[in-house]
């Protein structure tokens, strides 16, 4: 834009913001999660904390730029210097600046966390308020920066900028608190002009955030220059109403987004000479209403970015030449409405274009039934700075509304309740059951016979009954596990001693997936050996014939001890029956679990899709409600009021009959006494009495003409002449008149015409003294002279 003006000071070298928002500031991607300490914004056994941001959202360490952070009342509230951990609550006030420290990388991404996850919930529905503390919160994780907040000033003035700082809750005791304070803000705003429960256009462009927020430097759309001087022009009264751009495609249809942008800047005759610079801010509002044609309104695509044009002084040319521009990202969207009704909606978005996905969203402002492509509707937009360095490309093609259903908590737990026995527990698994049975029968486990264990002590020097020795000791050989349990060994081959190496593997691997089956071989082993063991008899005879040991005692009967191993030997078969069909039915049983555990997820990831699905159902058909609701009101009221009107219209109906009836019957009573008291002549003189009936009892008795005369209509002739002689002695005039020679009757048309004619001395230079036309201007001087 060209304009003549003394050369200004280049905005560039002033840049009174030495630091970068969290837009624009160079951060090191690292995929992360909220620490476990953070319970402010995690909530209660929520695991996916990075949905509750956006989708494929990361958690980023922001770092400032170093420089010193001056302490400004409202703004940054001194949390200086390293933390051992960034959250520090503060039951005094809850504040966000005071809990978390500001000045580390993880205390600004819990923050920004918490700013963006968590909106107000409170018992009494106030959307446009609440829709306003959303924006606020979202524009302070864009500045959330220690340098940032020290330039920003948030007044103790404006409840509503405190307020929007706190560290909302879901739960009973956290929501109470809120709205104890909640109270206290909304007091404080009925004392200004604008009420709480106001419009959210009407909160948020009101005197009171307009004067301690929206006029603040960091939010100046446009500077004002005096091109003569070339230095800024103070409006701060006016600065944020001009900051604030507007598209009505209701009002003009072919205008663009561009277009608003570009008549925000340059020459304005209304101020004169003042030249509009476009600034940088950290944030452009837009005011926007849609077409009510498809065809005309914006997509969402088109309404993702803006670009504010980038302008430089050129001294050569003494004017503003543009040379480039500066992008801007979509970080929120309220639907507005006109009245303070639960109707205004809010969205916020990521800088990568995503669709921010909160801890909770509350359906009366956070309804996403709603789109900016909606038909005739008003929105607010705001645009933050884009971070071309984290994202060069971005926003990306996101949906804009997230994929993710909303749910409302209190539907979901009560469907969880009623659906609880379709998804309960499965029983224990019937595997397991098997196992801790077995492992209590091995408890128990089969005894050898009463003194086998100290027979190696007497008869070592028989090597039958060392080998009989050694296989009661490999009978009684078990190993223990760490829950007290024991299982026997694997019976070594026969005339093999090496048995160490076998029990360990065994017991460590008892609790595996193939004990069962281990146990089964060791049992087939076992009675291997006890079958060779049996053949023995004839040796357990000689056994039998011993007469006492060392200590005096007597051995027991060998048929017994035979007995006893036979009886021990069938016990063994029949385990091993008994396994090997447990074996299969644990097989089975396990097969059958495992089929059951993946019918049971399915069943959970079934219901979870159709939770989601019936409760968009709800959220749909409940704002469908309302609008309906909404209609239905304003069509009584409309009902009502066109009541009211067709009653009085009825009434002025009926008023006006009776008039026009009494008028009828005046007119027909005046008629009456007409006809009763004036006679009508017929022929030319009763047409001359009904034009002029003030003339009637003296034209009585003009006697009778004929009617035409040469082709002259004399009724016409005689009331056209009448006027003439509606003075003194009308009458006589009139008899006078028409007793004149008929011959200069066709002449009267002259007359009435008013053709040029000649006289002098009254006569006519055509017609000579017979000339109608003289013969009335003598009539008419005679007649004045008589006046006279």
């Amino acid at each position: 834009m060209a304009n003549n003006a003394s050369e200004p000071e280049d905005p560039k070298d002033h840049d009174p913001f030495p630091f970068r928002l969290a837009s624009e500031m160079e951060m090191d991607e690292r995929e992360g999660s909220i620490p476990p300490d953070h319970s402010g914004f995690a909530g209660s056994g929520n695991t996916n904390n990075d949905q509750q941001l956006s989708r494929n959202s990361t958690f980023h360490d922001f770092t400032s730029s170093g420089n010193t952070v001056p302490h400004v009342s409202g703004g940054l509230r001194g949390v200086q210097g390293n933390a051992q951990s960034p959250y520090k609550p503060n039951m005094a006030t809850k504040d966000i600046r005071d809990d978390f420290d500001l000045t580390t990388g993880e205390g600004l991404q819990v923050a920004n966390a918490t700013l963006q996850g968590c909106p107000p919930l409170s018992k009494h529905k106030a959307s446009g308020l609440d829709c306003l503390i959303v924006v606020l919160r979202r524009i302070y994780s864009h500045c959330l920066d220690p340098d940032a907040l020290a330039y920003l000033k948030f007044p103790d003035e404006n409840p509503i900028l405190r307020y929007a700082w706190r560290r909302f809750g879901d739960g009973p005791d956290e929501v109470s608190e809120a709205d104890v304070e909640r109270e206290q803000v909304c007091n404080e705003l009925n004392k200004t002009p604008v009420h709480y429960t106001a419009p959210f256009k009407s909160l948020c462009c009101s005197e009171l955030m307009n004067r301690t927020f929206w006029s603040q430097d960091v939010f100046r759309l446009i500077d004002v220059l005096n091109p003569d001087t070339g230095e800024s022009v103070e409006c701060s009264s006016e600065i944020a109403g001009m900051s604030l751009l507007d598209l009505d495609h209701t009002e003009s249809p072919g205008l663009s987004l561009k277009d608003v942008i570009n008549n925000a800047f340059g020459m304005k005759p209304s101020w004169g000479k003042m030249v509009f610079t476009p600034s940088k801010p950290w944030v452009v509002r837009l005011s926007y209403k849609s077409s009510v044609q498809e065809d005309k309104r914006l997509k969402f695509d088109d309404l993702r970015r803006l670009q504010l044009p980038r302008w430089e002084y050129d001294p050569g040319n003494q004017a503003f030449m543009e040379i480039g521009s500066i992008g801007y990202v979509l970080i929120a969207i309220v639907r507005m409405t006109d009245k303070p009704k639960p109707s205004t909606y809010v969205r916020t978005y990521a800088y990568s274009g995503a669709n921010i996905v909160g801890q909770s969203e509350p359906v009366s402002f956070m309804n996403n039934s709603w789109s900016v492509t909606d038909p005739s509707a008003s929105y607010m937009l705001f645009y933050g700075l884009a971070n071309r360095k984290q994202d060069p490309d971005g926003p990306y093609p996101y949906p804009e509304v997230a994929e993710a259903q909303r749910v409302d908590s209190e539907i979901l737990k009560a469907m969880d309740e009623d659906l609880f026995p379709l998804i309960a527990s499965p029983p224990a698994d019937p595997s397991r059951a098997f196992m801790e049975h077995f492992t209590f029968k091995q408890r128990r486990g089969p005894r050898p016979g009463k003194d086998w264990a100290t027979l190696h002590e007497e008869e070592n020097q028989d090597s039958d009954r060392q080998h009989r020795r050694r296989a009661s000791q490999d009978l009684g050989t078990s190993s223990t596990h760490e829950d007290g349990s024991q299982e026997l060994g694997d019976a070594p081959d026969v005339g093999s001693n090496k048995r160490g190496k076998d029990n360990n593997r065994h017991g460590a691997e008892a609790s595996g997936p193939k004990r069962p089956q281990r146990q089964k071989n060791a049992i087939i082993e076992r009675a291997a050996l006890e079958r060779q063991t049996i053949k023995s008899t004839r040796q357990c005879e000689e056994f039998a014939s011993s007469v006492e040991d060392d200590n005096g005692d007597e051995m027991d009967d060998p048929t017994q001890e035979l007995l006893c191993m036979d009886d021990f030997l069938d016990q063994c078969s029949n385990e091993l029956e008994a396994l090997v069909l447990r074996d299969k039915g644990s097989r089975q049983s396990q097969d059958g679990s495992e089929q059951r555990h993946h019918l049971q997820g399915e069943l959970k990831k079934a219901w979870a899709t159709e939770k989601a699905s019936l409760q968009g159902s709800v959220s749909y058909e409940r704002s469908l409600r309302e609008s309906k609701e909404e209609t239905l009101e304003l069509a009584r009221s409309k009902a009502s009021t066109l009541n009211k009107e067709l009653t009085e219209a009825t009434t002025k109906a009926v008023n006006l009959q009776q008039d026009l009836m009494a008028a009828t019957a005046q007119i027909k009573t005046a008629e009456d006494q007409v006809a009763a008291r004036v006679t009508v002549p017929r022929g030319v003189t009763g047409d001359l009495a009904k034009t002029y009936l003030r003339l009637t009892d003296e034209f009585r008795d003009i006697p009778s003409v004929p009617e035409t005369i040469d082709g002259l209509d004399m009724a016409t002739a005689a009331i056209e002449i009448t006027p003439i002689l509606d003075q003194y002695n009308a009458k006589e005039y009139l008899v006078a008149f028409l007793n004149e020679r008929q011959q200069g009757w066709h002449f009267l048309s002259q007359v009435l015409n008013g053709c040029p004619s000649v006289t002098e001395h009254r006569i006519c230079s055509m017609h000579g003294r017979g000339c109608m036309k003289v013969r009335v201007g003598g009539l008419m001087q005679e007649l004045e002279f008589d006046n006279s």
